[in-house]
């Protein structure tokens, strides 16, 4: 079907808006699309008449697969010159305000199934599906983040479309779709997502929730609208009101997990799987607050991601009880501990999460701060502060300047120092005990401390926790120096001080305090990888894994190894290795299932990561689960679910100390 054919049966439907419509605001375009997409031979055209501040020249950023085939302003044509991705429209005759543009082109293809991770961008399959996301830039862009819109989408043929912002009106046919949809408020370029869905609808405390599945997954609509609607709703109490009229979850031919207002996009293959229906769920809903119900001000840092964490991860965390989230706070902990220095930035340099170090500092770095300074200003004042900032940046811009001005009103304290020690600077503290004494005095015990913090000071706020003979008793202790003595009265006798046992202080875990962890290897800057035996498959399939696990590894032989080590061995080969080469014996935690991967350190103090599999195909089923175990010491598969996982035990931290009592 031509281009011209495809637009054509639109001219009875959608019309043009020439003068400033009555819900768009003066400062930002307003864009009246029509879009016509055939799936078959992926082709795309689009009329776009986007009201602006008046001018003489506008440049239009677009997609380098599209192009501008004319525009004009109230039926006179405009000049269109292409520099680069972007285009130059002029008038000769003078400003104009408003400016229709034509652009067609074919979006690029789908990759193949087994390339698809990674893949960004606008692209499409005429049977999986298609997607058109707004930072493609497949709608002409004038440069400004934020708009407001009304769209209008024609699909030939069956399958049904969906776009960010409200539905207007939408009709379905074997034949086409037609769908039009609308945001009168500033948010970003819309985006489309297009394929053969079964589409499950139900309207939960006056939101609109649809599922969008594919057929093999439709049996998870009910779980995913009401689990999102039982997010919605806890969200709400914790921050305010919803800010859309819809929420929508669109599976995709893609293994992402995407946020767009009010909607998620997740991979087909996701779909099912317990930690996205669960906390990964709870994430995206989340984003229609942070980062889509407010946009971030990029030129000082991405806050959203940070803020999410907080309130769905750790969250979630929270409800389950004070171990979960002990636990929670001890992995961040964990990551960190394995992040090279060079991946050790301030929070207010993060924008986007492109690999495992940004987001131990852009998601968990930022959500253990949160933790710590809603223990500083209590849970009234944190709440006040979070819920004053939505209401004065809903569907706004905001940095963290705007998210410091809240916390401080509602606390009444001037939080500067915090900000800069915690966001605007790289870094964190390491907490040591440097020295203890206790002195009966009468009836009550004298427990004196010494607390030391090496490299920059920071202010802090350490607790420590006494154990005495039937009771335990906890005390915030100031930490505003290298060092600092305090000494702390108790009715009983002591028996033992901890430091930061619950792990709420952001800080460098001390040798002995964390046990080893995947991430340890995986975030090394150089990594030597060994693989075992000789069979040709199970090698490529190694390989493959190593290079899925970190860029950083390079050929190695076994017994040659100089620092962090994979080593991909089948059964018998890896069993001989541990044996012969380590020294060691095969815990008995992973001696089950098709493949397993746990942690070890050498008799030299290099981290080994050993991955034993029964076969080539055991390997590659590791593909993609065993990436996001980096904060386990060890897990079983069973295929390409995983059995059992955890985290070796330590049992002699160095921030704990037995206590005796002078002249007792």
């Amino acid at each position: 079907m031509s281009r011209g054919r495809i637009l054509a049966p639109l001219a009875f439907l959608f019309f043009f808006f020439v003068g400033m419509p009555a819900h768009a605001q003066p400062a930002l375009p307003h864009h009246e699309a029509e879009v016509a997409f055939d799936p078959k031979n992926r082709a795309l055209e689009i009329v776009d008449t986007i009201t602006v501040t008046p001018a003489a020249e506008l440049s239009i950023a677009l997609a380098d697969w599209l192009r501008i085939d004319g525009a004009e302003t109230r039926g006179t044509s405009l000049t269109v010159e292409r520099a680069g991705r972007h285009w130059r429209i002029k008038s000769p005759g003078g400003p104009f305000e408003t400016v229709t543009i034509r652009a067609s082109g074919t979006v690029p293809a789908m990759p193949p199934r087994d390339r698809r991770r990674g893949a960004r961008g606008a692209l499409a399959d005429p049977e999986e599906g298609s997607f058109l996301p707004s930072y493609a830039v497949w709608l002409p862009h004038t440069g400004t983040d934020q708009v407001t819109y009304r769209l209008r989408v024609r699909i030939a043929g069956p399958q049904r479309a969906v776009a960010t912002g409200r539905i207007i009106a939408e009709s379905a046919s074997d034949a086409e779709f037609r769908g039009e949809f609308a945001a009168d408020y500033p948010t970003e370029p819309p985006s489309v997502f297009i394929g053969p869905y079964s589409v499950k609808e139900e309207v939960v405390d006056g939101v609109r929730f649809r599922t969008y599945f594919h057929e093999e997954i439709v049996g998870s609509s009910d779980h995913y609208i009401a689990q999102s609607a039982a997010f919605i709703r806890l969200f709400q109490d914790a921050i305010g009101p919803y800010p859309f009229d819809d929420f929508h979850i669109v599976s995709a031919p893609l293994p992402v997990g995407l946020g767009f207002p009010n909607l998620t996009y997740i991979g087909r293959t996701i779909v099912p799987l317990p930690f996205m229906r669960g906390r990964s769920l709870a994430h995206e809903v989340l984003h229609n607050w942070w980062g889509n119900g407010v946009a971030v001000d990029y030129a000082t840092g991405n806050w959203s991601e940070g803020l999410t964490t907080y309130f769905a991860d750790y969250g979630l965390a929270r409800q389950r009880g004070a171990d979960a989230a002990r636990e929670m706070r001890l992995g961040w902990l964990r990551d960190y501990a394995a992040l090279p220095a060079s991946g050790d930035t301030p929070v207010s340099s993060f924008i986007s999460k492109s690999h495992q170090a940004s987001q131990i500092i852009g998601y968990n770095k930022v959500a253990h701060v949160l933790h710590m300074l809603h223990d500083r200003i209590g849970e009234r004042a944190f709440k006040e502060a979070i819920q004053a900032f939505w209401r004065e940046h809903r569907l706004g811009v905001a940095g963290w300047t705007d998210i410091q001005r809240a916390f401080e009103q509602a606390s009444q304290q001037e939080l500067g120092w915090f900000f800069d020690q915690w966001i605007r600077k790289s870094g964190a503290p390491e907490i040591a005990l440097a020295d203890t004494n206790v002195v009966r005095q009468g009836d009550r015990y004298a427990v004196t401390l010494s607390l030391r913090q090496s490299g920059a000071v920071y202010r802090l706020s350490v607790p420590v926790v006494i154990e005495t003979e039937g009771e335990v008793v906890r005390r915030q202790v100031p930490l505003l120096s290298a060092e600092e003595t305090v000494t702390l009265m108790v009715d009983r006798s002591p028996t033992r001080v901890r430091i930061d046992p619950d792990f709420d202080v952001f800080r460098r875990l001390l040798p002995g305090e964390s046990p080893q962890i995947m991430r340890d290897i995986t975030l090394a800057q150089r990594i030597d990888a060994v693989l075992l035996g000789e069979d040709e498959a199970f090698q490529a399939a190694a390989s493959a894994l190593v290079t899925r696990l970190s860029q950083k590894a390079v050929p190695a032989v076994e017994g040659t190894l100089v620092g962090p080590a994979i080593v991909v061995g089948a059964d018998e080969d890896i069993r001989r290795y541990v044996e012969d080469i380590l020294s060691a014996d095969i815990p008995p935690q992973i001696a089950e299932g098709s493949a397993a991967a746990w942690t070890h350190r050498s008799a030299d103090g290099h981290p080994v990561l050993l991955i034993r599999a029964a076969d080539a195909a055991a390997v590659g089923a590791l593909m993609r689960p065993l990436p996001h175990y980096g904060s386990r010491s060890y897990v079983t598969f069973e295929g390409r679910r995983a059995r059992d996982k955890g985290v070796w035990k330590i049992d002699n931290s160095p921030l704990v100390m037995d206590l005796v009592p002078v002249g007792e």
